[in-house]
């Protein structure tokens, strides 16, 4: 029943921020009875989703939730309330909610009014339930939001042709699920010469080409104004926001633009505060699609947790490469990745890991 919980958060991703994304489920005589996931705000949460939806009796039942239930007024009651005062007997959940007003309390509210906990999970299961959050804590703990790049790339590294031409080294199932991932996110995030060269809407269309919704924002690092109104990234509903040097270039409004004018540091947006920005927008996770220039700013300032590479099974030579120089002169220095993930594509390989950085979340588990 973990498993089904597990999918029900999973589900939610990039639609819920500011809020975790969890999965509850609500069982009785080893049968599913109820189940929920997290609305988004002011929605409920997903273990009173599960409590409303049940139409079977719920006392005596237990719950599986994905993350600790919460325990203290905010935008909505105490899902541990609603747990307490619907009879449940016992909670099963793998892990705390980061977040220091919780932490722990739920828990202890739930054992407080008898009802037991069970927190026996495997490894697998535990670091499961942290990916789902990953976003929800990175934000917590460092004020940023959490961020992946994603790349797709000849199999010598290269993004282009010397000549510029990208369209298309990996193939359509690749291309296919790394729209896919977007959704997963709260933003996608590129730069104004992935704009001008390849004018992406940076939506996620479903089956039958109609624009989901998802990711809930497009973000643009535009330092010099440049960004064109009828650009196809305002195709869309999804709000576009741009961060530029000087938002006096901008001289054209969009129901869906919001501009931030940043910092100036070597002809660029100051990237940090851009993250301080985002994060206190209640982005959480964010996708990068871009080019070498804002990969390689990311990189050497250390914002970057997580990589997707899209490899194709192609050599196009030249240095038209992923990443520029981020300063690395001795082989200790170079950047690893961990918890490695491989899944074929066609052709293709998506290798996907995690920076073994000191900024990242999970860098002690």
């Amino acid at each position: 029943f973990i498993e089904r919980a597990f999918l029900l958060a999973e589900e939610s991703l990039g639609q819920v921020s500011p809020r975790p994304s969890v999965g509850a489920v609500i069982i009785k005589d080893n049968k599913l009875i109820s189940e929920g996931k997290t609305d988004p705000q002011p929605g409920n949460h997903a273990e009173v989703n599960a409590i409303n939806k049940c139409n079977e009796d719920i006392v005596n039942s237990t719950l599986i939730c994905t993350l600790e239930p919460h325990s203290y007024h905010g935008v909505s009651p105490p899902c541990t309330e609603a747990i307490i005062k619907s009879g449940i007997k016992k909670v099963i959940c793998p892990i705390e909610d980061p977040n220091p007003k919780v932490s722990g309390n739920g828990f202890r509210q739930l054992i407080h009014a008898g009802i037991e906990i069970e927190r026996n999970f495997s490894k697998k299961h535990i670091k499961r339930a942290k990916k789902i959050i990953e976003g929800f804590e990175k934000s917590l703990v460092y004020k940023i939001p959490f961020i992946s790049l994603k790349i797709a790339s000849s199999i010598d590294g290269k993004i282009s042709t010397n000549s510029n031409q990208s369209k298309w080294i990996t193939s359509e199932k690749s291309r296919n699920y790394g729209r896919l991932l977007r959704s997963k996110y709260d933003a996608v995030m590129t730069g104004i010469n992935t704009i001008e060269s390849d004018n992406p809407q940076l939506t996620f269309r479903d089956k039958n080409d109609n624009n989901t919704g998802y990711p809930r924002h497009k973000i643009v690092l535009d330092s010099n104004g440049k960004i064109n109104q009828d650009a196809k990234i305002f195709d869309s509903n999804e709000k576009t926001i741009v961060f530029t040097t000087d938002k006096n270039k901008i001289n054209f409004k969009k129901n869906n633009l919001e501009i931030f004018e940043v910092g100036n540091i070597d002809g660029r947006t100051n990237l940090s505060e851009i993250m301080k920005i985002l994060n206190n927008l209640g982005i959480h996770k964010i996708l990068v699609e871009s080019g070498n220039i804002l990969n390689t700013e990311l990189i050497k300032k250390n914002f970057v947790d997580k990589v997707y590479f899209f490899i194709s099974p192609k050599i196009i030579g030249g240095d038209k490469t992923s990443v520029g120089d981020i300063g690395i002169q001795n082989i200790k220095d170079i950047i690893m990745l961990r918890d490695l993930e491989y899944k074929y594509l066609d052709e293709d390989i998506l290798l996907s890991g995690y920076i073994k950085e000191k900024n990242n979340v999970f860098r002690n588990n």
